[in-house]
Order: structure tokens, then C-alpha cells, then sequence
């Protein structure tokens, strides 16, 4: 759905503009977006503890959980002032923890105490231990029946804690070594990589029993969903592949050949793309939900491994663990467009969708960088001939393209802008003031030739969103007449992008 803010017709994050106006295809930028201001910089730079590792990220709260594996303790970072609020003591070895959206907890799977540590996102406190199966990882959330699934790396199993009473109610066994769960909003099941078996259990949420094993390459790490389709993506780390699941069948519809060693790939809502970072082969591919083959592969720093998806400007961060940095990926173009210099030894970053930064471990700097991800504004043009150039101004910064639509990723604020002239057309809007939160903001660019063949005896006025643009036509003097005439007429307005 289109809403217009100061005579601006914007859209909504997922919109895709695809419409086809006089065999030109609206919306579609060619070029990477312009970065204005402090965007994909570095703002904070975070004292934690000994060897953090990727934060857990509280939607309720907008703070971020950071597990310090060495110091066996949580550091709790405050989304709105970037500074560490609390220090919770849990178990051994602590992992990356998981959010219960439902009761607010969050769940802390110590790798070294067998144990989760339950704490209470309103009072930072450790609420319950939970003992659970040998070698417990990363937890995964199932948001339809509030149960933490924990796979348990050493003992073969997955525990099922209810979130209600913070016990195990399910003891799942599963394949040899399993890795981090997936979760499929879609049928409720649940996708656990068992690298040791070369083959994921699925689990339904409803009964906590196995439905499938379903035989992938060699070594699965852990999978990514894709929402659109609702498949599974298992990178398979020794045979440089990835094996699609489907959702509906749990069976491989796809196995698609990747770089050497691939971990485990982060999700575009936007484009529908699946990035996969090739940790031995530095760089990373890019799968078309679509077509189920790779339409990218984007070279990146040393050593990456999984990445993070920005939903406001939809670029994917990708950590180099052994070039200390980040590679940005535009989700436009499929490149590079900056690479942010960070601490020692990173580890997969985390999107905060409150305050629009992405955070970053640094495992040897023992500190967490907080980078400012920004928003995208898009220009998307309607009415010019192909291949004419013309150029947006966003607060005093041009940008210059052939194509249907231009870019700018920025900080969230109030920007002035204004379309520069181009002969032989009018233009509307010419100027105005675009509102840019965290989310896609799209100005729709009306262009009207002034060279259009106009009748005479007839007066139109042109209507768009934004207001009126009258066409003035000599078309008795260009003929020879004496007369001069007008026509009057109206335009409808431009198509909307689609919104889902």
C-alpha cells in the first residue's frame, strides 16, 4: 500500500517496484546506492568480556546479549545508548543465546556446564538453569508453541524446553553431531543439520518427534529458511554444495554447487536471494530463491563466515575472520560497496531492527563494533526515453543515472531534495522533503515530454500524485495556423510498486 508524506508517495520495505512502462522496467536501479553520511561506519566500539561470540538480539527491549566464552558471563548492551547495562554470570562456555518472543526470556546454551541459563530480559537476572543433553549450541525459538529447541553437539539429541515452565518436556534424538536448528514458520517443523551423519532431522513443532531424515552432502553446517518459498538451504561444508529442502515434501529439490568450504547463508526478504559465504574461497554466492541456481558470486575479505541481513537497507554484512573487516553487499547489485574496517578475529553479526545498526564481536578484541546500517531511499522514474540520463539531489548530493531508478542509503532523518531538469521534459515532483525512518523509502519521479504531438482545439492538464503539470502546445504555429490552442485532459496517476 502507497502512502504519501509531504507530497511523497513512499512504499513499505518489501515493496518491489516491477512495473513495465514502454518496455523499460520501473524501479530497478543499475547502480549501487550513494552512502550519505555516516552510513556503514563504525559509531561504538564496546568493552565485553574474554572471547565474545555473536550476540542474541531482544526485539521487546532493543538490547543485545552478548556471550563471553571464556569469562562465562553475559554482557547486556542497550540498543539506544550502545553502552553495556548488566554483566550476568551463566554456565561454561556460554553460545550464542536465543529470544523468547512469548515470555520475554532468553535462552543461554552453556557448551561447558551441559546447561541453559534462563534470564529475564526485564530484570537481566538468571531466572532457571536447565539441564540438558552433552555439548548444548545455539538454541533455536519456535514461535508457534514457545518451546527453545537446544541441539546438544556431543550426545546426538535435541532438548525441547517449554517456555512456560522452563523445563525439558522432549528429549529428541537426532544425527551425529547436530548443529543449530532452522526454523520453518511455515509448517512448524523444525531443520537440524547433523554434520557428523550428513543428513537433517526434521522435527514437528506440534508432536517434538522426528518426520524425516533427509540425506545432503558432506558435513552440513547450519541451514537458513527462505520465507517466500519455504525452503530449506543446508550449506554442505566439505562437498562445497548446498542442498535445498522443500518445505512442503521435506526432500532435496536442489543441490546447488557453491565455493570451498560454505557456511551457513543469511536470507534477502527483499530480492529473495540466499548468500552463502565460501570461508576457503573468499567469497560468497548468491542464490536465487527463483531459480533455485547462482546469479552472483561476489568476492569478499579472508576467511568469511556467516553473514547478516540489514531489512532497512538491504545490504548483507559479511565478517572476514581473518582480514578483520566487514564486506557490505548491496542487495541491488549484488557488489561490494564498502568494507568496514573492525576488531580482531570478527564473528556473525546481528541486525538490531530497532535502532537500525548492525553489531559485530570481535572474538580476539574482546569488544563489540557497532556499525550504522542506515536506510534506503530509491527514486524510481516513469516517462523518460531509454537510455536518458537524469540525476536526484538528496540534502546538496547528486546522483546521475540512465536507468529507471537511483539510490541513497542514509541515517534515518528529515531530507530535502530535488529532481534536476532535463531538456525536453517536466518533472514532478521537483523538490520535497523526504521523512526516512527505518525502513524503505520510494519517491515515484513523473516525467512528461514537452515534445509531444498535441491536437488542436483541445486543453489538457497532466495529473500526478504530487499535484498538476500543465502542457502548454503551439501546435497551430508548429502547423502554420494562426492560432494557438491548449489541451485539457487527465493523466491517471502512476502504478504503484506491489507491496506484500
Amino acid at each position: 500500500m502507497a502512502v504519501a508524506t509531504h507530497g511523497v508517495t513512499h512504499q513499505s520495505p518489501t515493496a518491489e517496484a516491477e512495473e513495465v512502462s514502454a518496455g523499460r522496467e520501473v524501479g530497478v536501479s543499475s547502480l549501487p546506492p550513494v552512502m550519505v553520511g555516516a552510513v556503514n561506519t563504525v559509531v561504538a566500539a564496546v568493552t565485553v568480556g574474554l572471547d565474545p561470540f555473536a550476540p542474541g538480539y531482544d526485539v521487546a527491549n532493543g538490547d543485545l546479549y552478548v556471550p563471553n566464552y571464556v569469562s562465562n558471563d553475559i554482557s547486556v548492551i542497550s540498543g539506544a545508548t550502545n553502552t553495556v547495562l548488566a554483566t550476568i554470570s551463566v554456565g561454561s562456555a556460554p553460545t550464542t543465546p536465543a529470544y523468547g518472543s512469548a515470555n520475554g526470556n532468553v535462552y543461554e546454551a552453556n557448551f561447558g556446564s551441559n546447561n541453559v541459563s534462563v534470564i529475564s530480559a526485564v530484570t537481566n537476572k538468571v531466572v532457571a538453569s536447565v539441564p540438558v543433553g552433552s555439548g548444548p549450541g545455539t538454541p533455536a525459538y519456535d514461535s508457534a508453541n514457545g518451546d527453545v529447541y537446544v541441539p546438544n553437539y556431543l550426545s546426538g539429541n535435541v532438548s525441547v524446553i517449554s517456555g512456560m515452565t522452563n523445563t525439558v518436556v522432549a528429549s529428541i534424538a537426532v544425527g551425529s553431531f547436530p548443529g543449530t536448528p532452522a526454523y520453518d514458520r511455515a509448517n512448524g517443523d523444525l531443520y537440524v543439520a547433523n554434520d557428523g551423519s550428513n543428513n537433517v532431522s526434521v522435527i514437528s513443532g506440534v508432536t517434538n518427534t522426528i518426520v524425516a531424515t533427509v540425506p545432503v552432502g558432506s558435513v552440513p553446517r547450519a541451514p537458513a529458511y527462505d520465507s517466500v518459498n519455504g525452503d530449506v538451504y543446508v550449506p554442505n561444508y566439505v562437498s562445497d554444495n548446498v542442498s535445498l529442502i522443500s518445505g512442503v515434501t521435506n526432500t532435496v529439490v536442489a543441490s546447488v554447487r557453491v565455493g570451498s568450504a560454505p557456511g551457513t547463508p543469511a536470507y534477502d526478504s527483499v530480492n529473495g536471494n540466499v548468500y552463502v559465504p565460501n570461508s576457503l574461497s573468499d567469497n560468497v554466492s548468491v542464490i536465487s530463491g527463483m531459480s533455485k541456481t547462482i546469479v552472483a558470486s561476489v568476492s569478499v575479505g579472508s576467511g568469511p563466515i556467516v553473514p547478516a541481513y540489514d531489512g532497512a537497507n538491504g545490504d548483507v554484512y559479511v565478517p572476514n575472520s581473518l582480514s578483520d573487516n566487514i564486506s557490505v553487499i548491496s542487495g541491488m547489485t549484488q557488489t561490494v560497496v564498502t568494507a568496514v574496517t573492525v576488531g580482531s578475529g570478527p564473528s556473525t553479526p546481528v541486525y538490531d531492527s530497532t535502532n537500525g545498526e548492525v553489531y559485530l564481536a570481535d572474538v580476539a578484541s574482546q569488544a563489540v563494533t557497532v556499525i550504522c546500517g542506515g536506510s534506503t531511499v530509491t527514486f524510481a522514474e516513469t516517462g523518460l526515453a531509454i537510455g536518458t540520463s537524469w540525476t536526484a539531489v538528496l540534502e546538496g548530493i547528486p546522483a546521475t543515472t540512465n536507468s529507471t531508478a537511483l539510490s541513497f542509503t542514509i541515517v534515518p532523518g528529515d531530507y530535502t531534495f530535488q529532481l534536476a531538469p532535463v531538456t525536453g521534459y517536466t518533472v514532478s515532483p521537483s523538490i520535497g522533503t523526504a521523512n526516512v525512518g527505518l525502513t524503505s523509502y520510494v519517491i515515484l519521479v513523473a516525467f512528461s515530454s514537452l515534445s509531444t504531438t498535441i491536437p488542436t482545439t483541445q486543453v489538457s492538464v497532466v495529473g500526478y500524485t504530487e499535484g498538476f503539470t500543465v502542457a502548454i502546445a503551439m501546435a497551430a504555429v508548429a502547423l502554420g495556423f494562426g492560432a494557438a490552442t491548449l489541451v485539457l485532459g487527465r493523466r491517471p496517476r502512476p502504478p504503484s510498486d506491489r507491496t506484500y
